[in-house]
């Protein structure tokens, strides 16, 4: 019997097998090959760099926590005397007719606070703390 160019089912069965056995044998001889590489495999110095991170990033947020309060104390603790001074020297202006270095000097301590603290911007300061903070939690 003469062989023609067409295969049997059981033989392109037989070929569609020994395909995908082939293709099954270099996966894992490429995955054998993979687990061989040092930087595949998870170690204790892995995990240490990685804790280490999050210990870190939970300092900081702590740190920046801490900023961020500070922050907040000097613009209230700067900002509202500068807003109460002259406020209490209106209020006592006619009777500090006799007393005008005082009523001044009063004036200018007011001005000053509200300079420094917006030279310092301990606001915005407070707020960029608040954020970087809550960025590291």
């Amino acid at each position: 019997m003469a062989t023609t160019g067409t295969q049997t089912p059981s033989s392109a069965s037989s070929t569609a097998s020994n395909a995908s056995n082939a293709s099954i044998a270099s996966i894992a001889s490429i995955a054998s090959i993979d687990m061989e590489r040092i930087e595949l495999h998870w170690e204790a110095r892995e995990e240490e760099y990685l804790t280490g991170l999050a210990s870190q990033a939970r300092e900081l947020a702590v740190r920046h926590s801490l900023a961020a309060a500070q922050a907040r104390r000097l613009y209230n603790g700067l900002g509202l005397p500068g807003m109460l001074l002259p406020l209490v020297a209106a209020a006592i202006n006619e009777s500090l007719t006799d007393y005008k270095i005082a009523a001044t000097a009063l004036r200018l301590g007011a001005a000053c606070l509200a300079a420094v603290n917006t030279w310092l911007n301990n606001g915005a300061r407070a707020a960029a703390h608040e954020a970087s903070s809550a960025a590291f939690e």
